[in-house]
């Protein structure tokens, strides 16, 4: 009997929810275990006959076209191995952002993992409160960086940028019965990423709080609405006065831009024209552009600008941080697709997601659900151009896009499969 009960619930649904809802813990554990369990879900979803149908969406056969350009490419790139197992990277987050799309249209499930995500959500960011009180994590972790919080993550210092990918969709559960809770919630993240240390990502969540509060809460009326954001913003400028590590380092920005031997602030303008030159990513925008001018058509070759960036005529004397401008991608979405895929593979990425953020906006004008609203926000802040990004192909990067873009699929679709 009990040997009855147990396989009563070994099915293929209750599986590919337990792994949907570990999601957070595997982006947590490595970039691996990320890959183990997406490729996992997506068989799982897929072996069911039913599911099929997906491949024949046409947001799938946008995605899909733009993977067989991604292959077309990579026997153009100045290494096709390397190029080309990238391009198969790019399509199991695809095959991932389907699967989870049709396993969402069920509401009953949708709720758990929402659920056991913000239980992994409301545990990190204690725990960021917790490491920087104490200058170690909950389990014993120290960060390599005294001006940044690591949490769970170790050596990876990407707490930041995994709070901002998934708390506002698991938030999205408290939303309509209780906005205060829904607001605090919203709020201590906003400050727990803010202790992240890691400037772009507090910059898309100011980005994205400006937008949502002003979209969600019409009942207060438009002025209330600015004092209420600069109480918040006058609370994080307070919180840089007692933290000095922290103020140091989400303040280096401003510092570097502003700066001016002689203090003359009349020409500030010009100020951060010329101190551009003297930030790292700045570097790597230089250099990714330079590529691109080289390689105008296709690109340089996907996952290429690792291999390209130590050309030494890349070098510019006037860029402080020109020698070290090489990484594993120039961290601006925009210039690596410029710099490895060329024109025709930008072009096709802009449209393309462009349009599936058209399409989903006017699904939200219909519907007004805050689960689709998160997501088309995080997708249309991760593609604000010059704002520092990850790699839009890498493990980490790849999977908190195309969760969001998976989240939106499940409501454009959810109605032909």
């Amino acid at each position: 009997m009990k040997l009855y009960k147990i396989k009563k619930y070994l099915t293929t649904n209750n599986f590919i929810v337990i792994f949907f809802s570990i999601l957070p813990i595997a982006v947590i554990i490595s970039p691996g275990v990320i890959n183990f369990t997406i490729v996992l879900v997506s068989l799982l979803f897929f072996s069911k006959k039913l599911n099929w149908s997906f491949f024949s969406n046409k947001y799938f056969l946008l995605l899909f076209i733009f993977f067989l350009y991604l292959i077309l490419n990579s026997f153009l790139s100045q290494d096709t191995e390397l190029s080309i197992i990238r391009a198969f990277s790019y399509l199991k987050f695809v095959l991932f952002s389907f699967a989870l799309a049709g396993f969402l249209n069920d509401n009953k499930k949708k709720v758990i993992i929402f659920k056991i995500w913000f239980l992994i959500i409301f545990i990190t960011i204690i725990d960021v409160y917790f490491e920087k009180i104490f200058g170690n994590n909950i389990i014993g972790f120290v960060s390599s960086d005294p001006q940044r919080i690591a949490s769970f993550f170790n050596k990876e210092l990407i707490v930041g940028s995994f709070l901002f990918a998934f708390s506002f969709l698991s938030l999205s559960i408290f939303y309509k019965k209780k906005n205060l809770i829904y607001w605090t919630l919203i709020f201590s993240l906003g400050l727990a990423i803010f202790l992240s240390g890691e400037r772009a990502i507090f910059f898309k969540y100011l980005i994205y709080i400006f937008i949502i509060f002003f979209l969600l809460e019409k009942k207060i009326i438009f002025f209330h609405k600015i004092i209420i954001f600069f109480i918040f913003i006058s609370l994080i400028v307070f919180s840089l006065k007692i933290s000095i590590t922290t103020k140091d380092r989400q303040s280096l920005l401003f510092d570097t831009l502003l700066s001016d031997e002689k203090k003359n602030y009349t020409f500030v303008a010009k100020n951060i024209k010329n101190n551009l030159y003297k930030i790292k990513h700045f570097a790597h925008y230089y250099t990714a552009w330079k590529i691109f001018e080289d390689h105008p058509v296709f690109g340089a070759g996907l996952k290429t600008y690792r291999i390209a960036c130590s050309n030494p005529d890349y070098f510019n004397e006037n860029i402080a941080q020109s020698e070290v401008r090489c990484s594993t991608h120039p961290h601006q979405i925009h210039f690596e697709i410029l710099s490895e895929l060329g024109i025709i593979g930008y072009l096709m990425f802009l449209l393309f997601f462009c349009y599936i953020l058209y399409v989903a906006t006017k699904q939200y004008i219909k519907n007004k659900d805050i689960l689709l609203l998160n997501s088309i926000l995080y997708i249309f802040i991760a593609l604000i151009p010059i704002i520092p990004s990850g790699s839009f192909f890498g493990t980490i990067s790849g999977v908190f896009f195309f969760t969001n873009i998976g989240i939106l699929f499940s409501f454009l679709i959810k109605k032909k499969n």
